[in-house]
């Protein structure tokens, strides 16, 4: 079976999706913003098709009924199956600083570049409202995260 086309892979993650949205908008918008930015996690970087997917599934796993049985009979290749699996935290116990610091660990270039446009995402969209100092949290949460996976891809 042929890898799918990053067509396919948006249909996914629509039916996948389907019907939740977030700040008013179908939740698979996002997977497209956050793919949007790839480019600019580092100026210069050959964004591959395995990246676009990756972010373009990044959450499936977490917040839909999807599986990756269903990745897989999909025709999603192991590489890009493994880096949604990196990408899911299924374990709410593990701070996200700790999880990102295991993204970067693993080296799979696809899930930190994934990760990377997810957080420029946030700066760029925003995030949920919570006053001053959440923002000012999550503002410093971000940049540390983009610190540790541009430590990952070595810069």
């Amino acid at each position: 079976m042929p890898t799918p086309s990053i067509r396919d892979t948006v249909a996914f993650v629509r039916s996948a999706h389907a019907g939740a949205a977030v700040d008013g908008k179908p939740r698979w918008v996002r997977a497209l913003e956050v793919m949007a930015l790839l480019p600019q996690v580092l100026p210069g970087i050959q964004v591959i098709h395995a990246d676009r997917q990756v972010a373009l599934l990044r959450d499936v796993l977490e917040a839909t009924a999807a599986t990756e049985r269903d990745l897989l009979r999909a025709g999603f290749p192991e590489p890009v199956l493994e880096g949604v699996v990196r990408l899911s935290r299924f374990d709410a116990g593990l701070p996200y600083l700790d999880h990102l610091r295991a993204v970067a660990a693993s080296r799979d270039l696809s899930a930190m570049r994934a990760a990377m446009a997810d957080l420029l995402h946030e700066e760029k969209f925003g995030a949920a409202p919570g006053g001053p100092e959440a923002a000012g949290a999550r503002e410093r949460r971000r940049r540390q995260g983009m610190a540790v996976l541009a430590r990952g891809l070595g810069c």
